[in-house]
């Protein structure tokens, strides 16, 4: 039972990652999404860990944390993307105020 859970829990934090690739930085839905990837995988880490004290199934278990370290990898490139997102729009905005004194000097 608690394996199923997982397995449509994961399911729902896959849309969720999908969902966050597409959409963009700035975009209002992305704070809502992160946010609800941030429920869903607490809520699969009590899950991950009821699962551990009641389970003996090797194979479960496996799947389980093949499926982590998925998630992991993924959300780890997801937010390396967003980082250089954040640098670059940093990096255009100075480039702009620089201009715009050297504009306003003239």
């Amino acid at each position: 039972m608690i394996y199923k859970k997982i397995i449509v829990l994961d399911d729902k934090i896959n849309s969720l990652l999908n969902k966050l690739e597409k959409n963009s930085a700035e975009d209002a839905e992305s704070d809502e999404l992160v946010l609800f990837l941030l429920t869903s995988v607490k809520e699969r880490q009590f899950l991950v860990e009821e699962l551990l004290l009641h389970k003996d199934d090797q194979h479960e278990l496996t799947v389980i944390y093949e499926l982590s370290g998925s998630f992991s990898l993924r959300t780890k490139k997801l937010l390396r993307h967003r980082q250089d997102l954040i640098q670059l729009r940093k990096s255009n905005k100075r480039k702009i105020d620089a201009y715009k004194n050297i504009s306003s000097d003239r």
